[in-house]
């Protein structure tokens, strides 16, 4: 995430982060930060406000933490990260529970698939209950009827839930997200009337500060209680971001064999990649201002999202959330889908392309003090290129092994 300019650097180059898979992008400069903050907040709302959402926009406050649960295709799997959200330690904000609104965004693709289609209904639906919008219990066997149920008592943050089908998949929801809380900024500075010019630019300031906006996707589990707060802490005292330091529990793709393999090559890449200062993997959280200043999100790229967040992200210190999830095999760009590739590659109807991702981390490796990652990757690229399914697993081991 480190921003790359020549040593002759102008003002108008372009400055470039790293995407999911390793590779460098390049990125716009800074936006919607050339005039005062009320400015700047009117040029955004002006070219932005359209993608915002009523949903979003309706609730009159914005809270000190927002949580945004990106949801496609889970049905009731989401449900245990959002029991380890639902468990952490709210009461270190000034208003407990009260600061904290979660925002469920359940989208789906025009075409999707009809057993998503059907599976983000039941999400849905789960949703409606435990936050008491209805009734009737989702659960299909008594023990999940339970644990819908004990989720539906819990002490709760306020929620916005809402189904749209996209277009363009998660950049185009990180879009709708971050206009819409713009817009809800917009609306809290009118609603203030403030006559002079001075304490609306004091007011916007303060309220971009320390609102913070966290997107934590519907697979990803909190290993910690105090995960959220320490976020929220380390963003208002350093100015800084957060990010998910992902331990992967299981990768399932179409080949059970395969799976061993695939979530040691895995967790090596997340590995070297937080190594190198380049994983922006979730929970991904800024303040509301650093949302302001980014370029927009270039919907119409692969990684949109990541390399949204890799320019916010880009340059600022970085607090990791230890958190564990599991991939599934998925078609659309993500990691998700690297998994696919490679078990394509091993089965031999994919080609080498699928070790580019690995080949694009080696230009940036060097041999320091405690570790030499290029000659461990270089090892693990020709063990790849040979199929060695047990010797790839052994030197996966090796690699993620603690070292003094």
């Amino acid at each position: 995430m480190t921003n790359h300019l020549n040593g002759n650097s102008l003002p108008e180059e372009r400055r470039h982060v790293f995407d999911c898979s390793g590779r460098k992008v390049a990125v716009d400069n800074e936006g919607y930060n050339t005039r005062c903050s009320e400015g700047n907040l009117e040029d955004y709302v002006r070219a932005n406000g359209k993608y915002a959402r009523p949903g979003i926009t309706q609730p009159k406050l914005l809270l000190a933490l927002n949580i945004v649960m990106p949801i496609f295709g889970s049905g009731a799997q989401f449900v245990t990260g959002l029991r380890t959200i639902l468990r952490q330690d709210f009461s270190g904000f000034p208003h407990g529970v009260n600061d904290v609104e979660i925002v469920f965004y359940i989208n789906e693709p025009y075409h999707a698939h009809p057993d998503r289609v059907a599976a983000n209904r039941l999400t849905l639906d789960i949703l409606n209950f435990i936050f008491k919008t209805s009734e009737r219990n989702p659960g299909r066997h008594d023990q999940e009827r339970a644990e819908f149920l004990e989720l539906r008592e819990m002490l709760k943050p306020s929620s916005v839930i809402l189904l749209e089908k996209l277009e363009a998949g998660l950049g185009e929801l990180y879009r709708n997200v971050v206009a819409s809380f713009m817009v809800r900024l917009s609306a809290a500075v009118a609603a203030q009337n403030l006559s002079e010019k001075s304490a609306r630019l004091g007011f916007i300031d303060r309220l971009e500060r320390t609102t913070v906006l966290m997107f934590i996707d519907d697979d990803i589990h909190l290993q910690n209680r105090d995960s959220l707060l320490s976020a929220y802490h380390h963003i208002q005292a350093k100015n800084g971001v957060a990010l998910g330091n992902v331990t992967l529990t299981n990768v399932c793709s179409l080949s059970r064999s395969m799976d061993a393999v695939l979530r040691g090559l895995m967790q090596v890449f997340f590995v070297v990649k937080k190594e190198l200062n380049i994983c922006i993997l979730t929970p991904r959280a800024a303040s509301l201002k650093d949302y302001h200043h980014a370029p927009s999100v270039r919907i119409e790229k692969p990684y949109a999202d990541q390399i949204y967040f890799a320019q916010i992200a880009a340059g600022r210190e970085i607090i990791w959330l230890d958190v564990k999830t599991n991939i599934e095999e998925e078609d659309y760009p993500s990691n998700a889908n690297m998994v696919k590739g490679l078990r394509e590659y091993f089965e031999g109807t994919g080609d080498e392309s699928a070790l580019d991702i690995f080949k694009a981390l080696l230009p940036q490796l060097t041999c320091g003090t405690k570790r030499c990652r290029q000659k461990e990757v270089k090892d693990l690229l020709q063990l790849l290129q040979a199929k060695d399914r047990l010797r790839i697993i052994e030197q996966c081991q090796k690699m993620l092994d603690p070292r003094e």
